[in-house]
């Protein structure tokens, strides 16, 4: 597909990526209007293009972990299950204070356990206190999230 490549900046070294000129998302994942209905991640087109179809499911990952990045050489086939593992293994999930949204610090969450501990306050009136839910306490107290 002509029109696909020609957005693409490729390029003879197969090491290097090949990155999307055209249209992203916010995120930074290219887009191409495959035809009038129809709008597909520029990654996922560079796939199925070079390698035939995508079962049903699977995801099409960066072993560059570059999002705009179509090098065919760079994508491979995953569960979300893969493309999760691969994220924690490399760092890049937004967990604890890299997170954006989060409302805690690490300071706040020795706070949570400590006062838990004690028997000073329950899931329920930490939550109201720090004002998270229930659940992000109760994860924290056992450490399932904000681990150090």
């Amino acid at each position: 597909m002509k029109r696909f490549w020609s957005k693409v900046k490729v390029t003879d070294d197969l090491v290097e990526c090949w990155i999307w000129t055209a249209a992203t998302l916010p995120k930074g994942y290219g887009y191409f209007r495959v035809d009038k209905e129809h709008m597909e991640q520029a990654h996922r087109v560079a796939y199925r293009l070079t390698y035939g179809a995508i079962p049903s499911g699977l995801c099409v990952l960066h072993s560059c972990d570059n999002r705009p990045c179509c090098n065919p050489g760079h994508l491979f086939l995953g569960t979300r299950a893969t493309n999760n593992a691969d994220c924690k293994a490399k760092g890049r999930n937004n967990v604890g204070v890299r997170n954006g949204n989060s409302r805690l610090t690490p300071e706040i969450v020795a706070q949570i356990r400590a006062e838990y501990v004690q028997g000073r306050n329950g899931y329920q009136r930490l939550g109201k206190k720090f004002g998270v839910s229930l659940w992000n306490i109760r994860e924290i107290v056992k450490g399932r999230t904000w681990v150090s």
